[in-house]
């Protein structure tokens, strides 16, 4: 069993037996259950689910197929994407309520495909991104991890993150370099920074205040970082955001 964060996605075979395990943190989970026959009847989705069944944590068999039932596919959202297909899910949910409204079909196989295609384009863009399971194993690092997604627009130093994770900062420093790929402060600036995205995408607020909602005391520092992680500045961003992607990975 391995614990689940921000932004994770699992792809299981029909009638493959699942679950998890609640604990202190606030979870919320959608699920999104497609028949055989849907998928057999959609190439596109078909493509979709194979590319992201291919995506593993585990050790085991590549089915060229999805829904391999060993061996459940796994992909992780960047906090963008996160959001975009969060949306989706709430709309398709929505739209189920109401199934005797003019063109309630076609919306809501309008929707499933945007969502698998985000889920398959998300899996394609960042792959190796995700937190590989030898890392969710372990229990400190997890803390840290869940300590920086619930409250990344705080004030946060290596000794919190240390203090959460029950390492001396030096040995979590390590850790998250082996197991995660970046120092665990690198780690935080780039969460913001995409959540940056999503409000400079979705918002009218004034790149400053984007700023400090998304963390950044220094707004100077927030537009350095900015531009040297995307190749343009927030405003820039902004501009161009109409159906473009945040390149973070």
């Amino acid at each position: 069993m391995l614990p689940i964060l921000l932004g994770d996605v699992w792809v299981i075979a029909p009638g493959c037996w699942h679950a998890f395990t609640l604990g202190p943190q606030r979870l919320l989970v959608f699920n999104l259950l497609l028949t055989t026959e849907f998928v057999r009847s959609f190439p596109v989705a078909l493509h979709a689910l194979t590319a992201l069944s291919q995506q593993r944590l585990f050790e085991g068999v590549r089915s060229p197929m999805p829904y391999h039932p060993e061996s459940p596919g796994h992909a992780q959202l960047p906090s963008m994407e996160l959001e975009s297909v969060r949306t989706l899910l709430t709309q398709l949910s929505r739209e189920l309520q109401s199934p005797q409204l003019p063109g309630h079909v076609a919306l809501c196989y309008g929707l499933v495909f945007q969502i698998l295609g985000r889920l398959e384009r998300s899996s394609a863009s960042s792959s190796g991104a995700a937190i590989p399971a030898d890392a969710r194993r372990d229990p400190g690092l997890v803390q840290a991890l869940r300590y920086i997604e619930s409250r990344y627009a705080e004030p946060i130093t290596l000794d919190d993150l240390a203090r959460h994770s029950g390492y001396a900062s030096a040995t979590l420093s390590r850790k998250f370099r082996q197991g995660v790929g970046m120092p665990p402060i690198e780690y935080l600036i780039r969460l913001r920074l995409r959540h940056a995205c999503v409000l400079l995408e979705r918002t009218d607020l004034p790149v400053t205040a984007v700023a400090g909602r998304v963390g950044f005391a220094d707004g100077h520092y927030f537009s350095a970082r900015f531009r040297q992680e995307l190749r343009l500045t927030p405003t820039q961003f902004r501009a161009l955001a109409t159906g473009q992607h945040c390149a973070l990975t």
